[in-house]
């Protein structure tokens, strides 16, 4: 960089540097007043809205003490005269004072009339519940403290904030007795939140002060003092105001918030910049004339004085001369470096003299060292072509990969490779003069080394695998050659070690012959492995007259942990489980996992069937305590199938085979327990095989039919709708019952299109019915627990409905509790995502399951059925009259419809109406018919309904 060039940077940044410095400290100064004034003026906008909304409050006063000292109010809080309500109590009244609450109370606490507006319908609707418990006996808002004394200010309600006022109920004359307390009241609400913005030209915003983060942290302690009023800049644009309103009993109630635009800062702002460019410019100014005396006096002259320099520099001519006229400091550095010149060029004199004579002296040396070279460059040849041969003869050796030792005849090691210094950690040094039995291991008997040995002796090769012990002490497998070399002679003279260390193959072999015959999961033996044990213990026991038990176990419902908690944790549940099982037999005992969630027992040596009885006693108490993985506590439960050799099967096979039958005979029982083995078990499991084939092509052949049965109001005996449920028509067998082949499809997962089928099925058919001219009723379909855990409920659902065309509305979907309580929070949202479509919600069999109300007021429900097994006795037996009454009462205090099944007789019908249950199902109304039968079923409901109409 130049002279010049730094000169101009220098003096550039100096004055960037002045801008900025000057820029900020005029900010600082400049600003502080436009702050100032722009604080004030925030402060005052907010004041005005304070003083609005003040103003409401004594508008509100005025008119509420109006009427508490009104003659007719006097009068009506005395006597109750309901005319005084129908002409001054009216919705015009509410909408003419912008009132949304009127409350008349007697001085004794009774409401004598509460009344609430809705402004969007423009009708009177009840007074909210939160309202209401201000005007509890006891309450701030009726106390009068004096005769005239009222109160007026902010409630804060969960529907909003409200602006009320409480007057002293007297004569026009201000006399009393006082009789009661008027309160009228206006929501602070999002219109008059936007009037008072219209009215103060400001934008208005009220919060909850309650709320978790409504008071920004950075006037939090500001707004802490009673009536302070603080501001606080948003960006460059806008500025806020904040102010805290108490309620009607002097407490911080909301937090009002102006937003203003910051028109006094941007013009600061603005000052501020024409403030800086002027300076600015006034810099350059400067800049200029200070860089023009610069460049003519000191920057031209040095430029001349360096060219000069250079110009020396190029030519090497030291005579030349770099003269500058005049008298200043310059002038004197230039005759300096003339003087420096005319000492270089007498130097440059006398270095070429001495160079002259060193020349003459280097080359009569180099002559002499040249003949000296010829001399050692032949002895040098002649010692790398010995070299060289030493190299062909050890190369090989030094290079291989393989182990090489050699000894001499008594076994005294004389040579090692680096390749045998690496595998033993033994160094040369340490080894040499050595016997070769420092890298015995003991793994060997005194015979392996005896026969080895001889057949060195006998001046034959050996070979064979070695276990060597290294130098740390570690094991290594030694494929092994040891070669006799013998002189002209024929005596053996040394001895040649090669070896290679296989250790890695052989793990290797022992590694993938583990993985062949074990479970990768649990390390348990594998189906392979399992089959060949049992051929062993077959044998053992044929050949000493013993029994052998075959046990087959299957976790029950092992596929809902997979679905809810993820494959991941079904393993570590599968590990755990193969963890306790190996814990609880004996060594000569076999646990296998033949696959998935199935596992398998070999108990061998059995003398007596109460050993095997005891063992799976022993492994239903074990897997029936709960496992604890990742923090969380799981419960699992397993079927046991048993066979016994020889009385269930001579072969692997057999007793397989019939162990897994019996298992599905624990599975029917009930599951969580154990069976053995019985021919008509195995005809049982055939059945059962027949039944799921034809269960798996009832869909394509159309074999499922819908029947309905109605549920009725059990106040006018009316039905309100019907419940869908599903039926298998076998062609040559006739109806198969539900409780036949629902749990097969609920385990083999065809549940999920079967009820994907009765979704569309039903809804196509209400559709159909409405129609035809039939009334509009409800069509309930019980949904399967797989298809709600799929998660994709809601869009099967849609799809119904696109394709039938039926309104949300008509459609109830009937879950269980145990649904429900699998996943509630997934379970929730997907409620919630049915409910704002307009469908309703109905829990199934209530009563049987958590039966927590207060749990289900989680979800958003509309019904709960009583299950039958409650109402079958609920004439006669106490405990079934009051679970129903329990049920019914506490689904009423959370406004949820209830629904009882199975009703049949007069005396549950009458029992059910007098503790005031909804709605009735059973054969008592009717049976479950065809869809058909239904219509039959509307048309005489039609018929009667006309004449009823008619009469």
């Amino acid at each position: 960089m130049s002279l010049r060039t730094k000169t101009l940077t220098a003096t550039g940044v100096t004055l960037a540097g002045l801008v900025v410095v000057l820029y900020y400290a005029s900010s600082i100064l400049h600003m502080s007043g436009f702050k100032k004034l722009e604080t004030e003026d925030a402060k005052q906008n907010v004041g005005r809205v304070v003083n609005a909304i003040s103003g409401d409050l004594d508008q509100i006063g005025a008119i509420t003490a109006d009427y508490a000292r009104w003659d007719d109010t006097y009068d009506y809080i005395s006597t109750g005269n309901h005319r005084y309500v129908d002409v001054n109590l009216v919705a015009p009244t509410f909408r003419g004072l912008r009132l949304n609450l009127m409350l008349f109370i007697h001085s004794s606490g009774r409401v004598v009339y509460a009344g609430s507006f809705d402004p969007k319908h423009g009708r009177i609707v009840p007074v909210p519940s939160s309202v209401l418990k201000y005007v509890a006996p006891g309450s701030l808002l009726l106390r009068h403290p004096t005769v005239t004394a009222g109160r007026s200010g902010l409630l804060l309600l969960p529907e909003g904030p409200m602006i009320v006022s409480a007057q002293p109920i007297l004569t026009s004359q201000g006399d009393g007795p006082v009789r009661g307390t008027v309160i009228f009241g206006r929501y602070l609400d999002s219109h008059e939140v936007a009037r008072l913005a219209h009215l103060t030209d400001l934008r208005l915003a009220i919060s909850d002060l309650t709320a978790k983060g409504a008071v920004p942290g950075g006037v939090s302690k500001s707004l802490a003092n009673p009536g302070a009023i603080t501001v606080q800049p948003l960006d460059n644009d806008t500025i806020a105001g904040y102010a805290v309103l108490k309620d009607a009993f002097g407490k911080p109630a909301v937090l009002l918030r102006t937003d203003m635009p910051r028109r006094i800062h941007r013009q600061g702002r603005a000052s501020l910049g024409y403030f800086v460019l002027w300076f600015l410019a006034a810099g350059f100014a400067f800049c200029g004339v200070t860089l023009l005396l610069i460049e003519r006096l000191v920057l031209s002259r040095l430029a001349r004085l360096n060219s000069a320099v250079v110009g020396v520099g190029t030519t090497g001519d030291l005579s030349a001369r770099v003269l500058l006229p005049g008298n200043d400091e310059l002038s004197s550095l230039s005759a300096t470096i003339d003087g420096m010149l005319g000492t270089l060029e007498q130097s440059q004199m006398e270095l070429r003299a001495a160079r002259d004579d060193l020349e003459e002296r280097v080359r009569e040396r180099t002559t002499e060292l040249a003949e000296a070279n010829d001399v050692l460059l032949k002895e040098i040849a002649e010692r790398a072509r010995v070299e060289a041969e030493l190299r062909i003869q050890t190369s090989a050796i030094n290079a291989a990969i393989d182990q090489i030792l050699i000894t001499n005849a008594n076994g005294d090691i004389q040579f090692v490779n680096p390749a045998f210094e690496n595998e033993t950690g033994y160094s040369a040094a340490e080894v040499l003069g050595k016997n070769p039995r420092i890298l015995k291991s003991g793994a060997h008997e005194r015979e392996f080394y005896k026969e080895m040995w001889d057949t060195l002796l006998a001046g034959r090769t050996w070979r064979g695998e070695v276990v060597n012990a290294r130098k740390d002490g570690s094991l290594a497998t030694d494929e092994m050659t040891i070669t006799p070399v013998k002189d002209d002679a024929g005596v053996v003279e040394r001895f040649v070690a090669i070896k290679r260390d296989i250790s890695e193959k052989k793990t290797y072999e022992s590694r993938l012959d583990h993985m062949a015959h074990h479970d990768h999961l649990t390390g348990l033996p594998n189906r392979l492995l399992f089959a060949d044990r049992l051929t062993q213990s077959l044998n053992l026991a044929r050949r000493y007259g013993q029994s052998v038990a075959v046990m087959f176990l299957d976790l029950d419902s092992f596929k809902t942990i997979n679905d809810t908690l993820g494959h991941s944790f079904g393993d570590l549940v599968l590990k755990a489980v193969a963890d306790r099982l190996t814990s609880l037999l004996r060594e000569v005992d076999t646990v296998a996992r033949m696959g998935g969630d199935e596992f398998t027992i070999i108990l061998e040596r059995v003398t007596r069937i109460e050993q095997t009885v005891e063992i799976a006693r022993k492994v239903l108490a074990a897997l029936a305590e709960p496992f604890t993985l990742r923090d969380r506590e799981v419960f699992v439960t397993t079927s046991i199938g048993i066979s016994v050799y020889p009385a269930d099967g001579g072969d692997v096979e057999t007793l397989v085979r019939n162990a897994d039958t019996a298992m599905y005979r624990a599975k029917e029982q009930g599951r969580g327990n154990y069976q053995f083995y019985t021919d008509a078990l195995n005809a049982s499991a055939l059945q059962r095989m027949e039944l799921e084939n034809g269960l798996r092509k009832a869909l394509e052949r159309r074999e499922f039919v819908l029947y309905y049965q109605p549920h009725v109001d059990l106040r006018t005996g009316m039905p309100l709708g019907s419940e869908a449920l599903l039926r298998w028509q076998r062609p040559g067998i006739g109806i198969i019952s539900p409780a036949q082949f629902i749990p097969l499809a609920e385990e083999t997962g065809l549940i999920v299109p079967m009820t994907e089928w009765t979704l569309n099925t039903a809804c196509a058919q209400n559709k159909a019915w409405q129609d035809a001219g039939y009334p509009p009723m409800d069509i309930a379909v019980n949904i399967s627990a797989r298809l709600f855990r799929q998660h994709d409920l809601v869009e099967t659902v849609e799809r119904a409905l696109n394709a039938s065309g039926l309104a949300p509305n008509y459609l109830t979907l009937e879950l269980t509790e145990s649904v429900l309580m699998e996943e509630p929070d997934a379970a929730g949202a997907i409620l919630r995502t049915l409910k704002a479509m307009g469908i309703r919600v109905s829990v199934d069999d209530f009563g049987t399951g958590y039966s927590s109300l207060s749990y289900l007021k989680r979800f958003p429900v509309d019904t709960v059925k009583i299950d039958q097994s409650f109402v079958r006795e609920i004439a006669t037996n106490s405990d079934d009259a009051v679970i129903a009454q329990a049920i019914v009462a506490m689904a009423h205090s959370l406004k949820l419809n209830v629904i009882a099944e199975g009703v049949e007789t007069l005396q549950q019908l009458q029992f059910l109406r007098s503790i005031k249950c909804d709605e009735m199902q059973g054969y008592f109304v009717s049976r479950p018919v065809p869809a058909k039968e239904f219509a039959s079923f509307l048309e005489q409901l039609a018929r009667d309904e006309t004449d009823m109409r008619a009469a």
